[in-house]
């Protein structure tokens, strides 16, 4: 054999178990990241019996504060292979929406907390390095509103980066199809590092518009307690004509108060809405959060 052949070899396969390496400390990190600051893609990606209460205090400017409480319930069913779980959760939070200014004065648009309230079954499985989940339940409002929903994710690593597209799609009876999809980038800067491209695309058969948003994010894990998120984003919809609508800046301070089960989070912020004609909006959230089962 010639020698020139074994080195070919050689270097190929340096090559694919340092790209390996990388590949796996990014998506390390993200889980770690995600993990941390609450991410629901970690409960949605993996199958434990989880309980997560809390409650979010939302202050504006020249409004008064406004708190709500959210859980989220997830039951590992058993002799299901792994595979079933039941979700009783309210409506899916939305960090981001919450730093977005209100249109509306306080307590109008608000539904209650049974109107908001979804019960389900999901499954989930992983093929060819996609991860894929399927759900159908109701809606707890009266009348009753039957929902299915379908996810897909797979990482895709692209040399330092991981790519990591998100696709989920929900139906509601009475309302139509909802579409949500996310194309984010990921790249570990060190052990305590961690750069993000956000980029996320909305679109529902109600009122036919697109909504995306997009930018950076960068995670810092201070310690095993306390962590640091500093993120930016534009906001557009196109209607029929692309416009931007807000932009944001705005940091993320996550602690561990107590044991491995008790969080608090703040969360300052700046928008600048086409509404205020883009003047400078403060905005900040304080979120408690307790979490019971496998964390």
């Amino acid at each position: 054999m010639s020698p020139c052949l074994v080195i070919g070899k050689e270097s190929d396969v340096f090559l694919d178990v340092t790209h390996e390496d990388i590949s796996k400390k990014i998506i390390n990190l993200s889980n770690r990241i995600d993990s941390f600051f609450g991410d629901e893609r970690i409960d949605d990606e993996a199958n434990n019996t989880r309980v997560r209460l809390f409650t979010v205090t939302t202050f504006r400017e020249a409004q008064k504060a406004s708190t709500e409480g959210n859980f989220r319930i997830q039951l590992r069913l058993p002799k299901t292979e792994k595979r079933l779980q039941l979700v009783v959760q309210r409506d899916q939070e939305d960090d981001e929406e919450e730093l977005r200014p209100s249109e509306n004065e306080p307590g109008q648009n608000q539904q209650g907390l049974a109107e908001k309230t979804t019960a389900g079954l999901r499954y989930l499985l992983d093929v060819a390095d996609i991860n894929f989940s399927s759900e159908l339940g109701l809606r707890l409002s009266w009348p009753p509103q039957i929902f299915g929903r379908m996810r897909f994710r797979k990482n895709i690593n692209f040399g330092k980066w991981v790519f990591r597209p998100v696709e989920e799609i929900t139906w509601f009876d009475r309302e139509g199809w909802f579409s949500e999809t996310d194309l984010n980038f990921d790249r570990r800067i060190n052990p305590f590092w961690l750069f993000r491209f956000v980029n996320n695309v909305e679109w529902n058969d109600i009122d036919y518009k697109l909504r995306f948003q997009h930018g950076p994010s960068f995670f810092q894990k201070i310690n095993d307690r306390m962590g640091l998120s500093y993120n930016a984003r534009a906001t557009l919809e196109q209607n029929p004509n692309l416009s931007s609508q807000n932009y944001q800046i705005g940091v993320g301070f996550r602690q561990l108060l107590y044991d491995k089960w008790f969080f608090w989070e703040l969360s300052p912020a700046l928008n600048f809405p086409r509404e205020q004609d883009f003047r400078r909006t403060p905005i900040a959230t304080v979120k408690f959060e307790a979490i019971f089962g496998r964390i």
